[in-house]
């Protein structure tokens, strides 16, 4: 995702191990990327691909991350059957994909959509229905170049105090 309201990691595009969402297969290659004296500077995200969206008629499309992802870098792993041990669900983001590496921006943090639409804490939508209905609404609106796709962001804590509760 981008950098507008966090920095990465000094370097970690340098690395090039990560997959087609320039993410992390794994917690111990992204903590990789972090040196050892600022891991308590830094909170571990994981995001999870909804495999589908709406139209522009409100159907349901599947999502093929191999259509838009760069098929140079490692597939996308499989996600798990329900939760992520040791991780939390934040809510539902919608960003977008330009034809870059991995994923573009968020409209609600990125352009302050957020002051507009209903967000939890996090800046997230509360609901996977609701996100499909934005990203459909983005699609349409345009307000970063697009198309737009749904994510499921969770966090584990690394720092000794988050900003998030």
């Amino acid at each position: 995702m981008c950098n507008c309201l966090s920095a990465a990691p000094d370097g970690w595009v340098d690395r090039s191990d990560f997959n087609r969402a320039c993410c992390y297969d794994t917690e111990a290659a992204a903590l990789a990327t972090v040196p050892p004296a600022a891991k308590d500077d830094f909170e571990l995200f994981a995001y999870s691909l909804v495999g589908e969206k709406l139209d522009a008629d409100g159907g349901r499309v599947a999502v093929e991350p191999d259509d838009f992802l760069d098929p140079r870098l490692p597939p996308l792993p499989q996600p798990p059957a329900g939760a992520l041990p040791g991780f939390d669900p934040l809510g539902w983001d919608v960003v977008s994909h330009e034809g870059h590496l991995g994923f573009g921006h968020s409209p609600l943090s990125c352009n302050s959509m957020a002051e507009e639409i209903p967000v939890n804490r996090a800046c997230l939508i509360g609901s996977l229905e609701e996100a499909l209905k934005l990203a459909q609404r983005f699609d349409r609106e345009a307000p970063e170049p697009g198309p737009y796709f749904v994510v499921r962001v969770m966090r584990r804590v690394l720092a000794r105090a988050s900003v998030l509760p």
